[in-house]
């Protein structure tokens, strides 16, 4: 059992902007979270398949998390390549 390769590519930053990267192992599992000081996050599956709640997105699909929202990923028989996205707290 090996952790996520994880590398962050942009931020974070004050306003909860921030993306990152994770290559995920086979049948393995990641977890993602969206900060409270964000707008949410959306996780792109850039290679691969996940199963996130019962569902499996394939290659290409997206997934979301809301503000403060919490989930774990689990990578197909391939293993995954998700872009997770965070997206900054408009101001009101």
């Amino acid at each position: 059992m090996s952790a996520p390769e994880s590398r962050t590519l942009v931020g974070p930053f004050d306003d909860g902007l921030k993306a990152s990267r994770e290559k995920i192992d086979a049948e393995e599992t990641a977890a993602f979270s969206s900060d409270e000081h964000s707008d949410g996050q959306i996780g792109v599956v850039l290679g691969g398949e996940v199963v996130y709640d019962s569902t499996t997105y394939p290659q290409w699909s997206c997934f979301w998390l809301s503000r403060g929202e919490r989930c774990e990923v689990s990578a197909g028989v391939n293993g995954a390549d998700v872009l997770a996205l965070q997206f900054p707290k408009r101001e009101a």
